[in-house]
């Protein structure tokens, strides 16, 4: 039966058409499998976020690392959001092509066996997102700590004479040099559980976020062939269209946060006062330091880094598919 059923999905297509298919369900597959087995063999990853997680929330007695329970409610609630929205999308997307196209067709034998592929790859990402979500909201929390310390020392160094007062002064520096270092303690904590996600996410997230632009690009070769031959069904391939680029599109805004809200940590501690203590100048040294060495990023087994630079990479690689596409069919 399986066997009829691929006939019919391929069945009459032409060549360049038929490798569109096939590579697309292939690269889908392909995705599906690597995901599992990166899932599988990562386990033990994943249980290592949540504990660094944990262990910062028993430090700091907060609920998830360094969020209490209201924060960590919010935090998923907007990733709960994205989730449903992109449900409703590809919900009604699919309803729509499989209500559209006749029965037994091969339009719609190949949407049916590419359901389950394409779901998976838009779960991971959703999964993925959620991780980044947590880590951003933490790193922000990390923010607020470093920026409540500035000000409180600013605000002591206004109202404090240290020629007149030297061991005021000392208590506020020692005082400020403990709370500074637990930052940045904290910054290591959550430092290793970045480096966690990347572990957890890096060489499925690879596959899948390829698949993902391959999907596009197979999307845009099918709407130019069927705007070329005129083809009626061109309204609904755009419509098919749309649901891979909403999900990539929530992943890269997500990304940009997360690097915004580094970039603002790093930027808190330049801007820390040394309240004239040489001491407090070599640990924002060392903190900065650390910052350089050990970088917050969000990368796929180091194949590529999720930033601004992974948006000009794939542009490419779709536009080089469909020319290549583009001149087999010529």
């Amino acid at each position: 039966m399986a066997k009829i059923d691929y006939n019919c999905l391929y069945f009459g297509l032409e060549l360049t058409e038929a490798m569109n298919n096939y590579f697309k369900y292939v690269i889908g597959m392909v995705t599906a499998f690597a995901s599992h087995g990166d899932s599988w063999c990562s386990a033990g990853m994943h249980r290592s976020i949540w504990k660094c997680y944990q262990a910062l929330a028993v430090r700091n007695g907060t609920y998830l690392g360094l969020l209490d329970r209201s924060s960590a409610a919010a935090a998923m609630r907007r990733v709960l959001k994205i989730f449903v929205l992109i449900v409703v999308t590809s919900v009604v997307v699919q309803y729509k092509a499989l209500h559209t196209l006749l029965p037994g067709t091969r339009w719609q034998y190949f949407l049916m066996y590419n359901i389950y592929p394409v779901t998976l790859s838009y779960m991971r990402h959703v999964f993925h997102l959620l991780h980044i979500k947590l880590m951003c909201a933490n790193l922000r929390q990390l923010h607020v700590k470093l920026e409540h310390l500035r000000r409180t020392v600013d605000d002591s160094l206004k109202v404090e004479n240290i020629t007149l007062n030297p061991r005021k002064h000392e208590a506020a520096v020692l005082t400020t040099l403990d709370r500074l270092e637990d930052c940045r303690s904290i910054y290591t904590e959550l430092w290793h559980a970045n480096e966690g996600i990347n572990e957890l996410f890096g060489f499925s997230q690879a596959f899948n976020v390829a698949c993902s632009f391959v999907q596009i690009a197979f999307d845009l070769y099918w709407v130019r062939a069927m705007w070329i031959s005129g083809d009626p069904d061109l309204d609904l391939q755009m419509l098919l269209s749309v649901p891979t680029p909403v999900v990539v599109g929530f992943l890269m805004h997500t990304t940009r946060k997360y690097h915004l809200t580094v970039e603002s940590v790093k930027q808190a501690v330049l801007e820390m006062p040394y309240m004239h203590d040489e001491r407090m100048v070599q640990l924002c040294g060392y903190f900065l330091g650390q910052m350089q060495r050990f970088r917050f990023r969000l990368t796929a087994r180091n194949i590529f880094d999720f930033d601004n630079t992974l948006l000009p990479k794939f542009v490419f690689v779709i536009i080089t598919y469909m020319i290549i596409f583009i001149e087999i069919n010529r």
